[in-house]
């Protein structure tokens, strides 16, 4: 158990770990994967169903369950950001250069290799492309990959790197 004085620092380090053990779980387990996080309520001496409101009001998990005792969640996209800044970036320029030399819908799950199970990370991705990056068209949700193409802001990223893009092959 952790003795910290004041409740603030044991909600900070609390959010820390339940975004890092949501994150590990979303990686092994693929985006629907959900945990308790009782754990880490005990753990910090807080109250699970007002920790989880506090997370699901920071906007940093979703599908959220609350019950008496306990509280289960996955994470969520600012989660993700917060907890690992460079996991959804580095997928840019991977999207980026595939669709920008492809010029045509293309599944996201194609192209990173992504097993079935990572269906949910990729409509993450394609709302974070879409949404965040702006620099995809609309989605099309297929039942076993998301299709995404570049719209003119991702083409003139595309063409901004491309001299570098061909440096990497």
């Amino acid at each position: 158990m952790i003795y910290l004085q004041k409740e603030e620092d044991r909600i900070t380090l609390a959010k820390i770990e339940a975004l890092r053990t949501l994150f590990t779980l979303y990686q092994t387990c693929g985006a629907n994967g959900m945990l308790s996080l009782k754990h880490i309520t005990d753990r910090y001496k807080l109250n699970p169903g007002d920790f989880g409101r506090l997370l699901v009001k920071d906007g940093l998990v979703r599908k959220q369950i609350f019950s008496t005792k306990d509280f289960h969640a996955t994470i969520s996209i600012k989660g993700i950001e917060i907890v690992q800044p460079d996991y959804l970036p580095g997928h840019t320029s991977t999207i980026i250069r595939i669709l920008g030399n492809k010029n045509e819908p293309t599944g996201i799950m194609e192209m990173l290799g992504l097993n079935p199970k990572a269906y949910r990370l990729a409509c993450d991705l394609a709302d974070y492309f879409r949404k965040k990056k702006k620099i995809i068209e609309l989605p099309i949700y297929k039942i076993d990959d998301v299709l995404i193409k570049l719209n003119r802001n991702g083409l003139e990223a595309f063409q901004e790197t491309k001299p570098f893009f061909y440096h990497l092959k």
